[in-house]
């Protein structure tokens, strides 16, 4: 994978940390209402190491999508799920969700983020640069999780 970026496989996703003035529900509800099939925006809880995890859980998100094996029916969800390393929704949200006025964005394109950005009246702070870490992604990509059902 010498040489491979997420552009030349053509996917962009975007990352980058920002605070809110208004409650993260409200946020949440306008990245469900900018999301729409395979574009999609996720916040999530600032943690250690949780950068190093954004780009696998993205892209097994996009191949359960693609493959329609999607545990929640939606891309956001999914990318959440791969974040937590949890196949439950509660589980994963409690481990990974937003919860606070600073947070993580992950969305599937840098405009999408950016109308979502905008909308909320949200305040970058940082971009977080996102790329294949072939050493990383090694050890996190999965494309299945076990569920303990």
């Amino acid at each position: 994978m010498d040489g491979c970026t997420l552009e030349k496989i053509g996917l962009s996703p975007y990352a980058a940390i920002v605070e809110s003035d208004i409650p993260i529900g409200k946020v949440v509800e306008a990245a469900k209402e900018l999301s729409h099939g395979c574009e999609a925006i996720v916040a999530l809880r600032p943690s250690e190491g949780i950068e190093a995890r954004l780009v696998p859980a993205y892209l097994n998100a996009c191949i359960r999508c693609s493959e329609s094996a999607m545990h929640s029916g939606s891309l956001s969800i999914e990318m959440l799920l791969f974040i937590a390393a949890d196949m439950n929704i509660g589980s994963a949200i409690k481990k990974a969700a937003a919860d606070a006025s600073r947070f993580i964005i992950l969305a599937s394109s840098k405009s999408l983020a950016e109308r979502l950005i905008e909308t909320c009246k949200l305040r970058k702070e940082k971009d977080i640069a996102l790329s294949l870490d072939v050493g990383a992604a090694g050890d996190i990509a999965v494309t299945a999780i076990k569920d303990d059902k």
